[in-house]
């Protein structure tokens, strides 16, 4: 696309190859294909006089004389030159009548207000919502209580409620209660999303016969089971989990022996690496899928290549069953601990990580909470961001005090409790105000560029920065856009190569 855009022969790549009708019913959300280039115009059918740019169109440099246009109202993302982006930040009417067909029918100008469009949107979101919230996803805390002391954990803060408060362990009679509420809660629903285990430690050992009648209890009901665990007492479980269905097991590893063990530790100061590899072995052997986490700070990052060499020695980048990614630590409920990352600069972190060759091959997952252009750009259905979270939507933990969250990192908060499960299902007015967190509510995003890719930021940093929910905290999505987007359009889908 290095023509000048005046001739009739010019090139735009559509990178979204599949678009989602379920999340907009826009003319535009269609199958893409490559826009050749030829000497014919398009018809015209373009009124300049009315015509502007979409307030949701975004220009993102990628190359010298190449710019990805992304729009996160019509779910468009396209490769054009310097001379379109002048073209939209001048005159459309000076414009060649079949480029400005072309940017029309992708939404990246029109002939809608802005309030116009953020309206379409929010009337569609309403459409929507029930659907796409309709099935939950249950995370249960059995306790609190854990085996390990990891120096950035952020329910380290909890220590101070006492350690009856961290040891409380749900009854079998309490447990009875929460399927209560899980049944009322998924009524009618179709396709279950697994239940998740969470902790604490999901996996004490003093805990295998309570765990053992959860699984029997979801599986008799048609649930799979997910455990995201520190992987220490895997052979204590390994009966347990081949006995159910499976749908994933997520262990932290978070460097080589004596990085890891310098973090993630025992109570008496004891490491967990070697156990947490035989753990992973053992997974292996039953073909369980198994999500390996490994927690960036600023401790740790320069040895993940050395990490990544020996997840390859073990040959696990490449076995179907494994999946490694990267996981910044950011500050917020973490004890203020000092070598955390904060969001902004765990995107030039990750990003320098991945420009090891090595290390991308390992950890392929990408940056999980800024996903919707970068799924645009692998091809993937594209989803706005509404809300930034399943927090706001989907997504309830059922805790061994019988109250009920929505936020991972807010789980023990007791100012963030939104109802209870114990001794039946209720909420209060703290759901309603989760639930209802979304860009159309946030007053600032109403009028943001950027809302329907980042969803007002996370609701947690909100409440620690501001004493409220409903303000945005989005800094760092301008630095994931013009930094991180750029990076992996060049090197995943370009193929440029990059240091080793």
């Amino acid at each position: 696309m290095h023509e000048n855009f005046s001739r009739k022969k010019y090139a735009f790549q559509w990178l979204t190859n599949h678009i989602s009708m379920k999340c907009h019913p826009s003319p535009y959300w269609r199958t893409a294909t490559l826009l050749s280039t030829g000497e014919e115009e398009l018809p015209i059918s373009v009124g300049v006089n009315i015509m502007r740019m979409s307030t949701y169109c975004i220009a993102v440099q990628a190359d010298e004389d190449e710019y990805l246009l992304i729009n996160s109202l019509t779910g468009a993302v396209d490769v054009v030159d310097t001379d379109v982006i002048n073209l939209l930040q001048t005159d459309l009417s000076q414009g060649d009548p079949s480029i400005l067909n072309f940017l029309q029918e992708r939404g990246h100008i029109t002939d809608a207000s802005s309030q116009e469009e953020f309206s379409h949107m929010e009337d569609f979101y309403r459409g929507v919502r029930p659907g796409i919230c309709n099935r939950k996803r249950h995370i249960i805390i059995p306790t609190y209580k854990c085996n390990l002391r990891c120096t950035y954990c952020w329910e380290s803060a909890l220590y101070k409620n006492g350690a009856s408060w961290m040891e409380k362990t749900l009854s079998f009679q309490e447990v009875d209660s929460l399927f209560e509420a899980v049944g009322e809660l998924d009524k009618g629903v179709q396709q279950l999303e697994p239940l998740i285990y969470f902790g604490g430690e999901p996996m004490l050992p003093e805990n295998v016969n309570l765990i053992a009648h959860m699984m029997k209890e979801g599986t008799e009901r048609g649930y799979e089971h997910y455990f995201v665990t520190n992987g220490v007492t895997i052979p204590d479980y390994l009966d347990l989990l081949v006995s159910h269905p499976i749908k994933g097991i997520q262990i932290t590893v978070d460097g080589m022996q004596s990085t890891h063990d310098s973090r993630r530790k025992g109570p008496r100061g004891e490491g967990s690496f070697h156990r947490i590899v035989e753990g992973v072995e053992l997974l292996r052997d039953h073909s369980i899928k198994t999500y390996i986490r490994v927690n960036v700070d600023k401790l740790n990052i320069n040895s993940i290549g050395e990490l990544a060499s020996f997840f390859k020695e073990y040959g696990w980048h490449d076995d179907a069953y494994l999946t490694m990614y990267l996981a910044p630590v950011f500050p917020h409920g973490c004890g203020g601990y000092s070598k955390a990352f904060t969001r902004e600069a765990s995107i030039s972190g990750l990003i320098s990580l991945w420009n090891n060759h090595d290390v991308w091959d390992v950890f392929k997952k990408g940056i999980s909470d800024f996903h919707p252009v970068e799924s645009a750009l692998r091809g993937e259905a594209w989803s706005p961001q509404f809300f930034n979270c399943g927090a706001h939507c989907d997504q309830l933990f059922f805790d061994a005090h019988g109250s009920i969250y929505t936020c991972w990192e807010a789980v023990g908060e007791t100012q963030h409790c939104v109802g209870r499960f114990i001794p039946h299902l209720q909420f209060n007015e703290n759901y309603k105000k989760w639930m209802e967190r979304t860009v159309f509510t946030i007053e600032k995003c109403r009028s943001c560029e950027l809302a329907f890719l980042c969803g007002g930021g996370c609701a947690y940093d909100a409440y620690e920065q501001h004493h409220t929910i409903s303000e945005p905290t989005c800094g760092h999505a301008e630095k994931v856009l013009r930094e991180y987007i750029p990076f992996y359009y060049n090197y995943v889908l370009r193929g440029n190569s990059h240091s080793k």
